[in-house]
């Protein structure tokens, strides 16, 4: 999180992914798909994952301090505005979830989010 001044002089805050990828403390959950596939089959979530991503002006970030549940970090917005996470739950199972400021305006992402399977099918395959 960073303090910033604006032109009007007012303080606004802006919020980064956290250097381990995790969601700032004030975002809130907004969509969430569980998907039942092993480290295996990640690649291909990944790929449903920076394709959805793409389509909605997100970037993926670079995570420094990654940790072994956080497969992959995106967000949209400057200031961030949605933070997009693809993360292992156990050793089958990964949750994509998407978050917002307060969990506040997340109509239209999630509501694409919900029409969208993240989850990869076997027919998705190289």
């Amino acid at each position: 999180m960073i303090l910033a001044d604006g032109c009007t002089g007012d303080s606004a805050l802006e919020y980064f992914p956290q250097a381990n990828g995790d969601k700032p403390e004030l975002f809130e959950l907004g969509h969430v798909q569980v998907c039942p596939i092993t480290r295996a089959g990640l690649p291909l979530l990944i790929r449903r994952v920076d394709a959805f991503a793409l389509r909605h002006g997100m970037i993926r970030h670079d995570i420094q301090h990654r940790r072994e549940r956080i497969a992959a970090v995106y967000s949209r917005g400057a200031p961030m505005r949605e933070h997009l996470m693809v993360e292992r739950l156990h050793a089958h199972r990964y949750r994509v979830g998407i978050s917002t400021l307060y969990g506040l305006e997340c109509d239209d992402l999630c509501r694409r989010a919900t029409a969208y399977d993240f989850c990869p099918r076997i027919a998705d395959g190289p």
